[in-house]
């Protein structure tokens, strides 16, 4: 989610579901920055209808709101490929991606989901894209797990997003030499 999309003083729910840990964060996003209200992390068994009753259990003993609702996907679920594409106007370069799918992920069309963000500006004429690649599968499967909980998701998003919005918020647009972020868990890092 775009920082500028965080309503100050509104909290906000960001719950993800990986392969063996759920994490749930409610926050507030004030003009000192952003403060954790909960926070709850569970690791799991087996991904499934358990998942849900706990997420529903977890929100009505801890208080968490339900909404609004930004559902992470872990990183190390999702494809992520930056791409150039020759031209800035939006349906073009959405007939583009479409034609070079097949190029950046191993699976066929109909069985991912995609989306775009544009990065930093690029050439004249040209624009540049962190393309998001998802199995439709592992999407409907967290999508059920969090209806099922009884929840409605407003956006879903990747984890790593979450993390560089954060720290874009946190540190402004500042353009002082290289900075690296790393997010390390249990079973995977993102550089």
């Amino acid at each position: 989610m775009a920082a500028s999309n965080i309503k100050t003083g509104r909290p906000l729910l960001l719950i993800e579901i990986g392969n063996e840990w759920v994490k749930m964060l409610e926050i507030t996003s004030g003009r000192h920055g952003i403060a954790v209200n909960r926070l709850f992390l569970e690791r799991f068994e087996t991904i499934g209808s358990a998942v849900s009753t706990r997420i529903a259990e977890v929100i009505k003993e801890k208080k968490f709101i339900k909404s609004p609702l930004i559902a992470c996907l872990p990183r190390h679920l999702v494809n992520v490929r930056v791409v150039e594409l020759p031209s800035v106007k939006p349906e073009e370069i959405k007939d583009m991606l479409h034609l070079q799918l097949g190029k950046h992920t191993p699976y066929s069309k109909e069985e991912i989901c995609f989306d775009y963000r544009n990065l930093v500006p690029s050439r004249d004429g040209y624009s540049r894209l962190m393309l998001v690649m998802v199995q439709r599968s592992i999407l409907s499967e967290r999508y059920y797990i969090l209806e099922e909980a009884g929840l409605r998701i407003d956006r879903m998003s990747v984890s790593s997003e979450g993390l560089l919005n954060w720290y874009i918020r946190k540190q402004g647009n500042k353009e002082e030499g290289t900075e690296i972020i790393v997010d390390i868990d249990s079973g995977y890092s993102d550089f």
